[in-house]
């Protein structure tokens, strides 16, 4: 009678170890993954200041509404005023917008 051969390799390391696979590294998080790391903190510094500055340019509009509506004044002096409003409602609005705009592509950079 034959006595059944053993493989002495199965009996000294463990299965896992014959089994094992390498695995294989996320593309996205290579050098790229840092890259849209810091992109996506820039834009949202770019959409805070956005941000600020549209809140600044509607404090500016306010006040110079309040100073319009608030006493009597020259042609020239009312004319000011309502050219600040307007321009600083401009800019308020362009402000926020972009201010949204960039916190919305940050979020996205940092969401995926």
């Amino acid at each position: 009678m034959v006595a059944p051969t053993v493989d002495s390799r199965s009996d000294k390391e463990p299965v896992a170890a014959l089994t094992a696979t390498p695995v294989p590294q996320d593309s996205r998080r290579g050098s790229s993954g840092g890259i849209q790391r810091t992109m996506a903190y820039v834009t949202a510094g770019v959409a805070v200041a956005a941000l600020g500055g549209g809140a600044l340019a509607f404090t500016k509009a306010n006040s110079a509404q309040n100073d319009l509506t608030g006493g009597v004044h020259s042609s020239a002096q009312a004319q000011q005023l309502l050219d600040d409003v307007n321009r600083n409602k401009t800019l308020s609005a362009v402000g926020f917008a972009g201010g949204l705009v960039a916190a919305g592509i940050a979020a996205a950079l940092f969401a995926f």
